[in-house]
């Protein structure tokens, strides 16, 4: 993975936000059950 020059631009961190959220539904749900 590499970073571009604008390493804290919002943009940059886009894509990686659009990878994570499927991550954070699938993994949401067992929270809230476990919680």
């Amino acid at each position: 993975m590499v970073l571009g020059n604008g390493g804290c631009h919002p943009v940059s961190s886009l894509p990686l936000l659009v990878h994570f959220l499927p991550l954070l539904v699938h993994f949401l749900p067992p929270l809230m059950h476990f919680l």
